[in-house]
């Protein structure tokens, strides 16, 4: 649930604090996402610019959204063996713009946890790796997968 901030209420010392506080506390786990997501939005484009002749004149004046742009990726790639890749790329996204709407991030693990489960048996990190590592190495073996569709 977004958090309501009634600034009006606040003395401009306060204000400026709280405001302070949620651009000091930077966490490299949200860098992350939003890294992985502006990568993976490349990656399909790429492929969608290998499989269609003019792809160029798609892009020129229309303004796609991500999502738009995976489901046009997907209707392109005729493989059920990648389902789960898309859900996954479709959870990422969700995660991305959770981030990008939510000054307060309190759900966050739970929905790093459910994007590790949509890809259970796809992408497996080893155990040794914990908490943003563990993040890092999955991002990563994300990003090859979807990387790896021109080669599907």
């Amino acid at each position: 649930m977004k958090e309501i901030l009634n600034l009006k209420s606040m003395s401009d010392d306060r204000a400026l604090s709280f405001i302070k506080g949620k651009l000091d506390v930077f966490d490299r786990r949200e860098y992350l996402i939003l890294k992985t997501h502006l990568l993976v939005e490349t990656f399909l484009i790429d492929y969608i610019n290998t499989k269609l002749s003019n792809a160029e004149e798609l892009f020129k004046d229309a303004n796609f959204t991500f999502r738009q742009k995976m489901i046009l990726a997907k209707s392109l790639h005729n493989s059920s063996s990648y389902n789960w890749l898309w859900d996954v790329v479709l959870e990422l996204n969700k995660i991305r713009n959770y981030l990008s709407h939510n000054i307060v991030i309190s759900e966050f693990n739970s929905k790093i946890s459910h994007l590790y489960k949509l890809s259970r048996g796809h992408i497996f990190v080893e155990k040794k790796y914990k908490g943003i590592e563990e993040l890092r190495c999955f991002l990563l073996i994300l990003l090859g997968e979807v990387y790896n569709l021109n080669k599907s």
